[in-house]
């Protein structure tokens, strides 16, 4: 940090002409080339104060030894209005207006809606105290050998923490994975007892798929067995109708040729008395609903021709189609 280097131009004074800085300075030569710890702060602040170039310039160095943490701004005059101001060193965009009161306070202040007020005061018993608005307390003397221990011992804290924090880190990290790997095995298991599952619906499905159309084949086969048995009752059924139209033509057929043949002549002792003609009795119905011809039907006379017979059995199958 010293080795940053600001001239901010020269006292109001002629050079050489033998004042001290702090004559120019107020408490800022008291405060210069020592090192101050903040009593009772969180942060444990340890300021440090030097100059620059002596009575031109001075930079304050800010080390947060709980954090580790360095701040650093300097201290100048402006060369067009003659006053003192503080801006950082190294980063930041702030500037503040510094305010001497002789050797008893040093005031710095920022203008704006985020201005800030830090003041370095004497106390009475020669000490001084440091006020920002939320911290209030002493600055105490740090000799430049305890210095270099404190800023060490800061960093070795610092260190520490930041392994525990790795440690912290790791064990966390160990810790999800831990979790993560009795996620996934679980997530696993899950899904192999889904797949599980899954196949066994598929197999239980297709089972099910397989009984119900080998229940509608059978059920196909028995109907069509059904439909094929009616039909061949009905064809049954019209074949014997046919038969026995054919019989009844026949029977009548033969009764109209009995009625057209004449009757013998009988004796002359019968020649008196004419026997009356008996008509032949229609063919009884067999079991299967058939009729059968009459003895004298079948042995009286000559029935028709076979091409007779051929033609009408012909005509009947036509018109039992056409039906």
């Amino acid at each position: 940090m010293r080795t940053t280097l600001y001239l901010a131009g020269s006292d109001d004074a002629p050079r050489g002409d033998g004042r001290r800085p702090g004559e120019t300075w107020g408490a800022y030569a008291d405060l210069a080339g020592k090192h101050w710890r903040l009593v009772d702060d969180k942060y444990k602040r340890l300021m440090s104060f030097d100059w620059i170039v002596p009575g031109d310039a001075m930079y304050v160095r800010t080390h947060s030894l709980a954090a580790d943490h360095v701040e650093t701004h300097h201290v100048a005059r402006s060369p067009e209005t003659g006053k003192l101001y503080a801006e950082p060193s190294l980063w930041g965009s702030w500037k503040a207006d510094v305010t001497l009161d002789g050797d008893r306070s040093i005031t710095l202040e920022t203008k704006g809606l985020f201005g800030w007020r830090m003041s370095f005061a004497r106390t009475a018993d020669g000490g001084f105290e440091y006020s920002d608005g939320a911290y209030t307390g002493s600055m105490v003397m740090v000799s430049n050998d305890e210095t270099p221990r404190l800023i060490a011992a800061a960093k070795e804290a610092k260190a520490q923490r930041e392994r525990e924090e790795q440690q912290r880190k790791r064990e966390r990290r160990e810790a999800f994975n831990t979790a993560l790997t009795a996620v996934n095995s679980a997530l696993v298991a899950t899904n192999e007892t889904l797949k599980q599952q899954a196949e066994a619906d598929r197999q239980r499905w297709q089972r099910e798929r397989e009984r119900a159309a080998e229940a509608l084949r059978q059920q196909a086969a028995a109907e069509d067995r059904q439909r094929a048995a009616a039909e061949e009752r009905r064809r049954a059924a019209d074949m014997e109708r046919v038969r026995q139209l054919q019989a009844q033509q026949d029977f009548e057929r033969q009764q109209r040729a009995q009625q057209q043949t004449p009757q013998p002549q009988h004796s002359s002792s019968n020649s008196g008395v004419r026997k009356k003609p008996v008509a032949a009795k229609p063919p009884r119905p067999s079991a299967n609903g058939s009729r059968k011809p009459t003895p004298s039907a079948a042995g009286g006379k000559k029935s028709p021709s076979g091409s007779a017979r051929t033609r009408q059995r012909s005509r009947a199958a036509s018109s039992w189609k056409r039906r």
